[in-house]
């Protein structure tokens, strides 16, 4: 499979962001040569930020509430990413360094913090947050890593550490 050139792909990533909706008091996307997208009902004291840096990386970050806070940050290669966020005072942070990585969290309710890590190629990590005052951290280092996990509840704690 070829890929096209670098200002063909930097001309379409432009084109997509300039009609990509965007609503919301706090948004910022730092890409080239990729695809991000922040969409943020209005709410108040919402922040959302994607920085990537690579080839094909495509992010996303969709928010609806008050005082939740997104945080994306992909180096390398065809990494995917998306937070998705309602309720109030929800974190959610994603970190992927490497190729072919896919991240993700999905927060409803109050106060759910989740954060990921990964480095490496072909590694997952899936978290999905209902319910209030939860945690989740999942951390990965290697090749070819899965780690899911679902909350369900309130005040859960889990951690999650991988490595080859």
């Amino acid at each position: 499979m070829t890929f096209p050139t670098q200002p063909f792909m930097t001309a379409i990533a432009a084109l997509v962001l300039a009609v990509l909706p965007f609503n919301g008091e706090c948004g910022d996307i730092s890409a080239f040569n990729e695809l991000g997208s922040v969409d943020e009902i209005p709410g108040s004291a919402t922040t959302a930020s994607i920085t990537q840096n690579g080839d094909r990386n495509v992010s996303g970050i969709q928010q609806q509430g008050n005082f939740n806070r997104a945080t994306i940050v992909q180096s390398g290669g065809d990494n995917t990413a998306s937070v998705s966020q309602t309720g109030a005072g929800n974190l959610g942070e994603q970190y992927q360094t490497g190729t072919g990585n896919s991240a993700e969290i999905s927060q409803t309710g109050e106060g759910n913090h989740a954060v990921q890590q990964q480095n490496g190629s072909g590694n997952l990590a899936s978290a999905v947050q209902v319910g209030a005052n939860n945690t989740a951290s999942q951390s990965q280092a290697g090749n070819g890593l899965a780690s899911i996990v679902t909350q369900m509840g309130n005040g859960m704690v889990i951690n999650v550490i991988q490595g080859r």
